[in-house]
């Protein structure tokens, strides 16, 4: 009711109130529902909470568990005391103030703990800015300026120590905006430092790893070499996030914001603000949109702008990230234009193929979707076909069994009648004519019967039929010692086969016929 009125009076600082007034009145509208929810499920909810407190009371723990009820469940302190007043259970609201104090306090050093604060990234190394050249350039001739081991300065290292090694300037992207650092090679000749991250301190950007081959000291001249499969793989999955945010904007509405992300050479992770559930049509729809983008095959315009100039070209920013006065400004087309200091591929059809893989809530207000791109998805179709095979092969052999065991059933059924058939047999010209039919069975069953009386008998013509469903099937075997006399199964089938309107054929000894 009061969201109108309150983006009409705040309209002039925040004139993106007024389009998104619709957004932010649903989501406090699901707010208010979940809370009432809990309000009319209180009782409940106090009883099962506070249920060890009855026969021994413990104001201290009551406030403790009043926290988690306000921590938890939205629950004003005030509503937990009137419901512990009337049972005669008393609070000790220095407890409940501790414990809010001590999440406060959690969730300050949670903020300023990102990242390996207590390694070397906390350093103070006293050098000069890294110059970045690996938005164009894999590799470089670079100089090591400082050697780290063990949080202290050396001037050399040898074959298997680890250690972070610090350039004048570099080809490798150190770990920022949720893009992972780069990894490679520092080479001097037959000398090799493995480089297995790449991470900042400030401006400084640190390359740690260890010796695989020879040995560096600090003032060498070495040849900086990415791994450029792995940094293609991230920008794929870099350039396919500013995708996935406009498609998101596009499906879900413009009060999608990007709340953190990961781009690594397998995946992307993407959370941004929702306030609730997205279906499955809205999720295909998505991944149809992203796929449009990546086939239309849209340049990946990156350009040097003032913070001032980017913001007033209404480029978004990503959550986390800190700006300075020239920024990078990452354009596609008219589809999306955002602050990003990551790497990026030069068009977006390099993307190849998006793919959802998963998604969900992980907080109030808040959703992740993880998905992969190019050799991911094909990856992934590779071990669904796998596992769909192994799942057909599993329900085949499951069919195969049960069919052994109904043939093994039916041919009791068979050896049971096949005993009153031969008894019944007619001679005609003392030739024996045995005959019979059943339902519902198969071909093979048929041909065994046929084989069970040759076994029996000679000087036999064996005259069998089953009606399947409807549909007529009939066999005629005739014993080794008629057809040396002239008798032909093959023959005697056709009659019969004209009646039941089909045709049939077969050999001497056996013919079949269906209709």
């Amino acid at each position: 009711t009061l969201v109108p009125i309150a983006s009409e009076i705040m309209k002039v600082p925040y004139p993106e109130l007024i389009q998104r007034q619709e957004n932010i009145s649903e989501i406090i509208l699901a707010e208010e529902k979940s809370f009432i929810s809990a309000f009319h499920s209180s009782d409940a909810l106090f009883k099962e909470k506070f249920s060890e407190l009855f026969k021994k009371p413990d104001p201290e723990r009551a406030g403790k568990i009043a926290f988690q009820l306000y921590d938890t469940y939205g629950m004003p302190l005030e509503l937990t005391c009137d419901w512990l007043e009337k049972k005669g259970i008393n609070i000790s609201k220095e407890a409940f103030d501790q414990e809010l104090l001590g999440q406060k306090t959690r969730s300050k050093l949670q903020s300023a703990m990102k990242g390996d604060v207590f390694g070397v990234v906390a350093l103070d190394y006293n050098v000069k800015e890294t110059k970045f050249l690996g938005y164009k350039d894999y590799s470089a001739r670079v100089k090591i300026i400082k050697i780290i081991k063990d949080n202290l300065e050396v001037k050399k290292l040898s074959k298997g120590e680890e250690a972070t090694i610090i350039l004048d300037k570099t080809s490798f992207y150190a770990e920022a905006g949720g893009q992972v650092g780069d990894t490679g090679e520092l080479v001097k000749g037959k000398n090799i430092f493995e480089v297995l991250d790449t991470k900042k301190a400030g401006k400084v950007i640190l390359h740690i790893g260890k010796v695989k081959a020879g040995s560096f000291k600090k003032g060498d001249f070495v040849l900086s070499k990415i791994n450029i499969e792995r940094r293609l793989s991230i920008a794929r999955n870099h350039t396919a996030t500013h995708l996935l945010q406009a498609a998101l904007r596009k499906v879900l509405g413009v009060h999608v914001q990007q709340q953190g992300s990961l781009v690594c050479t397998d995946k992307l992770r993407f959370d941004f603000t929702h306030f609730k559930d997205i279906d499955k049509p809205q999720l295909e729809r998505i991944e149809e949109i992203v796929n449009d983008y990546i086939i239309n095959n849209y340049a990946v315009d990156i350009k040097q702008k003032s913070l001032k100039e980017a913001k007033k070209s209404g480029a978004l920013a990503f959550f986390g990230e800190k700006y300075e006065g020239m920024v990078c400004v990452v354009s596609i087309n008219d589809v999306s234009c955002e602050l990003c200091g990551g790497t990026h591929l030069n068009s977006t059809g390099q993307i190849g193929i998006f793919k959802i893989i998963q998604e969900g809530s992980i907080a109030s207000g808040v959703r992740r979707i993880e998905a992969v791109t190019g050799k991911g998805v094909h990856k992934i179709i590779k071990e669904q076909e796998d596992k769909l095979k192994q799942e057909i092969e599993k329900k085949a052999a499951r069919i195969k069994e049960l069919e052994k065991r109904r043939n093994l059933q039916d041919w009791d059924s068979v050896s049971n009648k096949m005993d009153e058939i031969f008894e019944k047999k007619e001679f005609i010209n003392e030739i024996s004519l045995i005959a019979g039919s059943w339902d519902n069975l198969d071909i093979a069953l048929l041909r065994k019967a046929v084989d069970a009386v040759k076994v029996k008998t000679g000087n036999a013509i064996i005259a069998l039929g089953s009606n399947n469903d409807g549909k007529a099937l009939l066999v005629i075997g005739v014993t080794a010692d008629l057809c040396q006399k002239g008798i032909d199964a093959a023959r005697l089938i056709l009659e019969p086969a004209k009646i039941i309107g089909g045709s049939g054929g077969g050999r001497c000894d056996f013919a079949q016929a269906g209709g």
